[in-house]
Parts: structure tokens; C-alpha cells; sequence
């Protein structure tokens, strides 16, 4: 039997991936329930978008003939929510969490969808010009391998100074900080809440998307 993986690589592929105008003021931005589910799971987006509606694209990340990526999934239209504002700061631990924010999507990863980290793409719309941003999540396999690929959201999680606007440094090192929270930072970080960096998509594009790219 062909290797899934191999066969997957050799689709066609689509640099549509891509940010070319990206949200850089909370225009659009989110975060997923799992960083990571098998087929058949269920993985909740949570958005909040400043424009009244937005798309998603979903895409594979992998060679696909150099293009680096495979469009899996659209979902065109969605009603927007400015959630931008709506999250926590817990007193102990100086946490940011955005558990409050209202579900925009929910999807059922497909049974044919091959192992592999998937990209998100959310788009702001319809009135151009478009404001883009990512999120990212991987799907796991049950099969045995001879290799193992290990994502570590862990650490980009730890780097993540999100914290909706405030300055306050959201993330476990002191150089996030500005103004009078210079120098500071939190004991204890969150999942739920959107990747500062990355637009969007955490350190995935700068520290794993290269090696992936040529897997």
C-alpha cells in the first residue's frame, strides 16, 4: 500500500495560502478549541472580526509540487463578531483567556483528511480590500511510523504575548511588554486566546514550515 503521506504531497497544490495583506490591528483574528484532533473529531474556531462578515480557507501544508500547500476546505461566508475586547486576566497568574468568546464555526475533521498541519486562512469580506490572518492546528493519525513529527505549540504558546490590545505582556518572558508593564511578564499562559506572532499561526511559518515544506 502507497504511503499516504507521499501520495498527498503529490497532489496539486496552490500558493493561495499566502497572506498578502494581513490584519496587524485586530481587524481579524482567532483561535481553535484543540491545537490538534484525529478524523472524526471536532475542532470549535473562535473568531472576532471588526468587519461584518469573513471566509476561512483551510489548507494543507506539505511540497504539492512547490506551491506549499493545498486548499482542503472553504467556508465563504460568516457573520463577524468583535470579540476583541471580550477575555479574562486572571490576579494569581496574570493569565489571558478568552473562554467568553461566542464559537463562529465548528468542523468534523473528514476521515479522508491525511495527517498533517493545516493552515487556516481568515478573510475578512466582502468589501476589499480583504484583511487576512491565520490559525493553525494539526491532524493527528493512528497508523504506526517509522518517523514522528512533534509540533511544539507548547513553546510557541509560552512565547505568545496576546493579550488583546492591554500591553500587559502575555506570555512567560519579560521582552513583550510596553509601555509601564515594560519588563514584566505572566507566570501562566492560556490556549484560549489568538497567536500574537506568526500572523496568526504562532512560530509555525518561521521554525516548522520550512523543514515541512521539504518533508
Amino acid at each position: 500500500m502507497p504511503n499516504q503521506i507521499i501520495v498527498e504531497n503529490w497532489q496539486g497544490g496552490t500558493s493561495d495560502w499566502r497572506i498578502s495583506n494581513p490584519s496587524l490591528a485586530g481587524e481579524i483574528e482567532g483561535f481553535l478549541s484543540m491545537t490538534s484532533a484525529l478524523p472524526g473529531e471536532t475542532i470549535n474556531f473562535f473568531v472576532s472580526t471588526k468587519m461584518q462578515s469573513f471566509s476561512i480557507q483551510i489548507f494543507r501544508m506539505g511540497w504539492y509540487g512547490g506551491a506549499g500547500g493545498r486548499l482542503m476546505k472553504t467556508v465563504p461566508m460568516l457573520w463577524g463578531i468583535d470579540q476583541s475586547s471580550v477575555h479574562t486576566i486572571d490576579d494569581t497568574f496574570g493569565t489571558v483567556n478568552c473562554t467568553n468568546w461566542k464559537q463562529s464555526y465548528s468542523l468534523q475533521i473528514p476521515d479522508d483528511w491525511v495527517s498533517g498541519i493545516y493552515l487556516v486562512k481568515l478573510s475578512t469580506g466582502p468589501d476589499a480590500p480583504s484583511l487576512e490572518r491565520h490559525m493553525v492546528f494539526v491532524v493527528k493519525s493512528n497508523n504506526s511510523s517509522d518517523l514522528l513529527w512533534v509540533s511544539p505549540t507548547n513553546t510557541y504558546q509560552a512565547y505568545n504575548g496576546w493579550d488583546g490590545g492591554l500591553g500587559l505582556g502575555a506570555s512567560l518572558y519579560d521582552n513583550f511588554a510596553t509601555g509601564s508593564n515594560a519588563g514584566k511578564h505572566v507566570n501562566a499562559v492560556s490556549f484560549n486566546r489568538p497567536y500574537a506572532d506568526g500572523l496568526g499561526a504562532g512560530n509555525f511559518l518561521n521554525w516548522e514550515y520550512p523543514m515541512l515544506f521539504l518533508a
